[in-house]
């Protein structure tokens, strides 16, 4: 679907779940899906390239550009990245760098990314340390907590589990969802997080299988609150932000 608008403004519409629940029914008879089945939605803008955008027809490829306009366009000084994307972006960032050192005239240690393990995630046998924290955390965490954290964590799992005994706060915040207090603080305190919607929808997945409740985004809330300075106005705006994630119009 070809988007003009402000990228604050990307949301699913009713509409776009319709047309998908149609599709979805005409595929599978079966299934009979209505909106009552749906317990969440995404949306996000893809960078195309293409010398035609065709409204309801998907265009995506993993095609992108790295444009050097000294080149292209005789200005020296600009290089452009178009159209990558999750699977593509690390490549891409590495081929916009080499040629951004190249016409700087400068050499460069080789480009470690692809092989480059990510922060906390230096693990050679993610099987056998699975093992390890389940032996070391049996006693603290539910099994199903455990495997949460060490996807989530990695080996950040440790200082995890040690935040939250310190602070009491190894309790789940959700009854049906493995999500941890301490995970909360956590992000306030190490990952940036800000919002209740960033926490809800991309510091965990607490928002993203549906709606987890009122009284959990409350408590959320409340944690966020306490370490941010939020009055009861503000945890009130941020409650409401989330609420309109799961408002189709």
């Amino acid at each position: 679907v070809p988007f003009n608008g402000q990228l604050d403004e990307v949301r699913v519409t009713a509409r776009d779940i319709d047309d998908f629940l149609v599709d979805i029914n005409d595929a599978l008879p079966e299934a009979q899906l209505t909106r009552d089945d749906v317990r969440y939605s995404f949306s996000g803008i893809y960078p195309l390239i293409a010398s035609e955008v065709r409204a309801d027809t998907y265009q995506g490829t993993g095609e992108y550009q790295v444009i050097d306009h000294g080149r292209a366009n005789g200005v020296d000084g600009i290089i452009t990245a178009l159209g990558a994307k999750y699977t593509t972006a690390r490549r891409v960032a590495e081929q916009a760098v080499d040629l951004a050192a190249t016409r700087l005239g400068r050499s460069g240690a080789v480009c470690r990314t692809a092989v480059e393990q990510l922060v906390e995630g230096a693990i050679d046998d993610i099987e056998t340390f699975r093992q390890d924290c389940h032996r070391r955390y049996r006693v603290d965490l539910e099994p199903a907590t455990i495997d949460e954290l060490v996807r989530n964590h990695g080996l950040g799992i440790h200082a995890l589990v040690e935040l939250g005994r310190e602070r009491d706060l190894l309790q789940p915040v959700a009854p049906d969802r493995p999500t941890l207090a301490a995970e909360v603080e956590h992000a306030v305190q190490s990952e940036m997080a800000r919002t209740l919607d960033d926490l809800l929808f991309r510091r965990t997945g607490l928002g993203t299988i549906g709606h987890p409740g009122e009284t959990v985004v409350a408590r959320c809330a409340d944690l966020m609150g306490a370490l941010l300075g939020w009055d009861a106005a503000e945890k009130a705006r941020q409650i409401e932000i989330v609420a309109d994630r799961y408002a189709y119009r």
